[in-house]
């Protein structure tokens, strides 16, 4: 069982060899062999890096020269790929259609689109726990922030290897290029500021068919054990930008503070608004994953946002 997940889409074929080379900086406990015979998905020779801080916790990083499979795959047709899906091969919280989605919704880098059209491979980064006897089994103190801490930092010393194109997260659903990575892993050099736009992905769309209300919303928080957070709003009351900066607020309050938010608790907004959160268990689009819904104090929302499934 795989606990977090990192991806750097690539251009050209690559090798162990290319990969191992610009990990100097961590210490690499040996390559596994991997299995000729079974689905690529599975069977890629690979890295193993140990986790720091966990005794049983390593890194396994292998380099895959097919297409991100996007697809599910089919039972019949493609088994190796719907086993490898259904047991989370690509990591936790990855959801057939992340890249896609990843791709059209990346308002910090309009190149997006052409790594996810032109890219060639990929190069997989998963955190996991392996005891003496070779059993699968979690700590109790697992630190998840810490785990995907310690990927985006193997991942940002690989993207300097000839070939990669970007970082992908799949749980996220986010894509950032090498320049954004850099910059965020300076904030948390200097700052210590959590790289949470390098993990999550803010999306936006339309709520009803005139697109008179719209949604934001953000995908990725299940990575550290957080919802999301959806915000329906009016398209002539707020800008994107205010409500943009209202969803990372939220973002990092609970990537900070925990999930403290409960039903009925409001929160600050733009132009001095106060918003009430509401928790679901599922949001309105993929992924699926738990939400919590801000709808603003007084405001008359569309029941289709605040309704409650039966």
């Amino acid at each position: 069982m795989f606990t977090q997940s990192l991806i750097l889409l690539t251009s050209r074929e690559l090798t162990l060899d290319d990969v191992e080379g610009a990990l100097g900086d961590f210490e690499v406990l040996g390559r596994t062999g991997g299995d000729e015979n079974a689905h690529w998905a599975f069977g890629a020779p690979a890295l193993v890096v140990p986790l720091p801080g966990t005794v049983d916790g390593r890194v396994v990083v292998d380099v895959i020269n097919e297409r991100w499979p996007d697809v599910p795959g089919d039972p019949e047709e493609d088994p190796g790929l719907f086993a490898a899906w259904s047991m989370g091969g690509f990591g936790p919280g990855a959801f057939p259609g992340c890249l896609e989605r990843a791709g059209t919704q990346c308002w910090a880098w309009k190149q997006a689109s052409v790594a996810v059209r032109q890219h060639k491979g990929f190069i997989r980064l998963r955190t996991t726990y392996v005891a003496d006897d070779e059993t699968t089994g979690v700590p109790d103190d697992q630190d998840l922030q810490e785990e995907l801490l310690f990927l985006t930092k193997m991942a940002h010393a690989l993207g300097g290897v000839v070939g990669v194109m970007c970082l992908f997260d799949p749980a996220g659903e986010a894509i950032r290029p090498p320049q954004i990575v850099d910059q965020a892993m300076e904030w948390l050099e200097l700052d210590d500021a959590l790289p949470l736009d390098l993990w999550t992905n803010v999306r936006v769309g339309k709520l009803d068919d005139e697109g008179a209300w719209l949604v934001m919303d953000s995908v990725g928080m299940q990575q550290l054990g957080l919802p999301d957070v959806e915000v329906a709003f009016p398209r002539e009351a707020f800008t994107f930008e205010q409500i943009d900066e209202l969803v990372r607020d939220v973002l990092f309050y609970l990537a900070t503070s925990g999930d403290v938010i409960t039903d009925g608790d409001g929160l600050d907004g733009p132009d001095d608004t106060t918003w009430i959160a509401v928790r679901f268990e599922g949001g309105r689009n993929l992924p699926p994953r738990p939400v919590i819904r801000l709808v603003q104090d007084g405001a008359e929302v569309p029941e289709a946002f605040i309704a409650r499934p039966q």
